[in-house]
């Protein structure tokens, strides 16, 4: 009977250990799965600041396509005018210049 119990009590033991190193590294498994967490969320962290900042820029360039256009329409109709200008111009010359030519 002394030998049934130092074997059931080695069983007991083995089992304890087992239990223990499984219990080890479910531990050292949870904490590194802790230290991933917190990395993904810092990661997390810096896509959505870079998100919001991209966001931004994104914004201030529409803007300035936005006044860029309004400015090419401005310049547009300056230069087309000052065609028209030219056009007159260069019409009441060429007239000028033929009663010039007459007259002479």
């Amino acid at each position: 009977m002394d030998h049934t119990l130092k074997q059931r009590r080695a069983g007991q033991r083995k089992r304890r250990d087992e239990a223990q190193t499984d219990y080890t590294l479910a531990a050292a498994e949870h904490e590194q799965a802790g230290q991933v967490l917190d990395a993904h969320q810092h990661r997390i962290a810096d896509l959505e600041a870079d998100l919001v900042r991209l966001n931004d820029q994104l914004e201030q360039t529409r803007q300035r396509l936005r006044e860029a256009r309004k400015q090419t329409r401005r310049l547009e109709r300056a230069f087309h005018q000052a065609a028209r200008n030219a056009a007159a111009v260069r019409k009441r010359f060429d007239t000028e210049e033929q009663r010039l030519t007459a007259m002479e």
